[in-house]
This record gives C-alpha cells, sequence and structure tokens, in this order.
C-alpha cells in the first residue's frame, strides 16, 4: 500500500520528479492509507450548484453527496449500488436520520439514560378494538389487524405475520374503556404460538365486575417476543 505523504512535492521540487511523487499520493489517498486524515470533507449542496440529484449509481460503489431536503436545507445522504439504487437520507435539519428514512439497529438508548432498548423492550403491536354484543372492529393501531368475538367478553385479535420472533417470549397488556366509570379489568385467556410467516392469535377477556362485558371498546399492547 502507497503511504501518504503532504509534503512529497514543496517549492524545489523538480518537475521532472513531480509525476511520480503525485502517484505515490494518489495511490494513497485510492487504498486509504492510514496515515492519511483529512480534517474535513465538503460536500456542495448538488441542487444549488445545478448538479443532478442524485448522483448515478455506480458498480459496487457507496457515493456520498449533499442535497435539499423537502424544507430546501441542506443536508447529507448516501446512494448505494442497488439496481435500482437507494438514496439513503443520513441528516435532516440537526437530526440524525430523515423523516421519510427507515432504519435498521440492534438497539438505541435516550440522552444520558442508561437504559438500552431494543427489540426485546419495546412495543411490538398496539390496537385499539371496538366491541359490541354481536361484534368486535379494529378501530387504530399498529400490526394488528381485525379480531373475532368468540362469545359474550370473550375476543380474538390477530397480531400481524412476522411481528414476533419468539414461539413464548412476549407480553400482552390489555385495558378496557368504561364510559361509564364502572370497574373493568381483563384477563389473557390464551396466547398464540408464533409460527414464521403465519400472525399470531391472541385471546382476552373484558370484565365487569366478575362478569364478562362485551359493548365497550379496550386498547391491547404487545412487547417482547425476540
Amino acid at each position: 500500500m502507497a503511504t501518504w505523504n503532504k509534503n512529497a512535492i514543496t517549492s524545489t521540487t523538480k518537475i521532472r520528479e513531480a509525476g511520480a511523487l503525485h502517484q505515490a499520493n494518489y495511490n494513497a489517498i485510492e487504498e486509504g492509507d492510514d496515515t492519511l486524515k483529512v480534517e474535513k470533507w465538503n460536500f456542495t449542496n448538488r441542487d444549488t450548484a445545478g448538479l443532478a440529484t442524485p448522483p448515478t449509481r455506480v458498480d459496487n460503489t457507496m457515493q456520498f453527496f449533499a442535497q435539499d431536503n423537502d424544507d430546501t436545507k441542506t443536508d447529507l445522504y448516501v446512494i448505494d449500488d442497488r439496481n435500482p439504487a437507494n438514496v439513503i437520507e443520513l441528516t435532516e435539519n440537526g437530526k440524525l436520520g430523515g423523516r421519510s428514512q427507515s432504519f435498521v439497529i440492534g438497539d438505541f438508548s435516550f440522552g444520558t439514560n442508561t437504559t438500552t432498548y431494543d427489540a426485546g423492550n419495546i412495543i411490538k403491536a398496539r390496537g385499539t378494538f371496538d366491541t359490541t354484543n354481536t361484534t368486535i372492529s379494529f378501530d387504530n393501531g399498529d400490526n394488528m389487524a381485525a379480531g373475532v368475538r368468540i362469545s359474550k367478553g370473550k375476543f380474538t385479535v390477530t397480531v400481524n405475520a412476522d411481528v414476533l420472533d419468539d414461539a413464548t417470549d412476549y407480553q400482552v397488556m390489555v385495558t378496557p374503556h368504561s364510559s361509564s366509570g364502572s370497574a373493568r379489568s381483563a384477563s389473557i385467556i390464551s396466547k398464540g404460538v408464533v409460527a414464521a410467516g403465519n400472525p399470531v392469535t391472541i385471546q382476552v377477556g373484558i370484565y365487569e365486575g366478575s362478569n364478562l362485558y362485551d359493548t365497550e371498546s379496550f386498547d391491547i399492547i404487545v412487547m417482547g417476543g425476540v
């Protein structure tokens, strides 16, 4: 590997010698010599400069570049060598990532908090289900689908396929609503076994006092499952 030498060419270097010295430094740049440590890279805003955005993909190459995001501020991007290429936003308004950018991470934490969060201790699925004495319907949430009314106060809800990985290691929390102020409770009757490619069914019971109850909505949260 060539070695970078920023002092290779001086004011006294002969022209006939400069070519070889330039070549050695060029090789050091191309090969990523450990002694080459730049103080910064300046990426021009390609939109402001009138350049095509994003740049054209290149086989076996990742390219960093800067361009405007949706609010006309300069941000950093990378384009990969897939075909079609993925344009990945690395910054947005002083923050890491972009509002439409997907992430794959192992774990994360907040600020100075030493607690680490990963796929085992964050919410995997959530939903609000509306019930009557004959039906159950999915109101809103993520990674869940419509449920089934089994009998009075007993319902099956569904977690979408491949949201959970582990067959048994997941937790469920159910909170019944009560517009009348009456005390209501919930129980987990059964938790379905996870199988790749299949949704997971969870059976819950809703109670008012000691009696099954089914004419109001409830919330459900699913965590873990890794």
